[in-house]
């Protein structure tokens, strides 16, 4: 049981050093910004906001040329 207890404290101490070692040593050495995987969810919703908003400019675009041929 003792042995048990023991090789669960050193799984536990290896996944704290991995998510350290991941999330703030990498992203110094790159100099990127600390903790990458909690700003994925936001850079991933300017993305989509972004091709929303090309998606809307290229119908408005597609509007004014069939307005265009109207007139």
């Amino acid at each position: 049981m003792v042995l048990v207890l023991e090789m669960g404290e050193f799984i536990l101490i290896g996944i704290v050093l991995c998510f350290i070692f991941l999330q703030v040593v990498v992203p110094i050495v790159r100099g990127t910004p600390l903790y990458p995987m909690f700003r994925k969810e936001r850079k991933i919703k300017a993305d989509l906001q972004e091709a929303r908003q090309s998606v809307i400019e290229s119908n408005l675009k597609e509007e004014v040329k069939k307005t265009k041929q109207k007139i």
